[in-house]
């Protein structure tokens, strides 16, 4: 199973995350879209092309202020991809958990 992980590409919490998710889920493939690289829209564009390749997302806990997660996770949503948010150090649900947090 393949996993995209969705935050903010150039934060070290995006990597704290990213490490995060191949530790607890070992054994699946992680998908790091911080490497996608080139122009804004060349990195949305491969950004997106990953997504699709994914089977699930987990999205960072600050999505609601970063607006390219905002439009990951509408390709994703749009794509049919189970999406989870980290709340907590726990992979819940979203959208139905990140509005209660």
């Amino acid at each position: 199973m393949k996993l995209a992980v969705i935050g903010d590409y150039e934060s070290p919490t995006y990597q704290e995350l990213l490490e995060r998710v191949k530790i607890i889920f070992q054994g699946e493939t992680v998908l790091d879209l911080s490497a996608c690289k080139g122009s804004w829209k060349q990195k949305s564009d491969d950004r997106i092309d990953l997504i699709g390749l994914s089977h699930r997302v987990i999205i960072c806990k600050e999505w609601d202020v970063l607006t390219d997660v905002k439009k990951d996770i509408t390709a994703a949503q749009a794509l049919g991809k189970e999406c989870l948010i980290d709340i907590g150090g726990q992979f819940l649900p979203f959208p139905e958990y990140a509005k209660r947090w």
